[in-house]
């Protein structure tokens, strides 16, 4: 098997049509992403559990290492909760971390009266009130 290199500025698959796969610290990112969005936009409401490791990585197609790492990522900014034997909890959101760039981010692309912003907006006004009093 021969492969071919593209002509000066041109880009193309090693194998044809096939897509290039991220690599895996990047797959890890967009698991992430992925599965924040899946919580705030409801579609796993807070006291449901996300699916089995098994299933989510024949979801995303990535091994069980990476949902492992990439639900410790979730979990770290309050979305869900892991009990062994017990599975993946979504949590209210209450308990997010919305100032988490990855959470904050999502929020903001699936809030269309972007009524995040406007209350970010009186909490900066307030802190910078405050820390210009100081």
């Amino acid at each position: 098997m021969t492969l071919d290199r593209p002509a000066s500025g041109a880009t193309s698959s090693v194998f044809g049509s096939a897509p290039a796969r991220l690599p895996a610290a990047r797959l890890g990112v967009a698991v992430v992403r992925d599965l924040v969005g899946v919580v705030i936009n409801g579609e796993v409401a807070p006291g449901d559990t996300l699916p089995p490791e098994e299933r989510l990585a024949q979801h995303f197609g990535v091994s069980r290492t990476v949902i492992r790492e990439s639900v410790k990522r979730v979990e770290e900014k309050g979305l869900v909760s892991v009990a062994p034997g017990r599975g993946t909890t979504v949590q209210p959101p209450t308990s997010w971390n919305v100032l988490d760039p990855v959470v904050l981010s999502v929020m903001v692309e699936n809030d269309d009266s972007l009524g995040v912003l406007d209350e970010l907006a009186v909490v900066r006004s307030a802190l910078e009130g405050a820390m210009s009093a100081a």
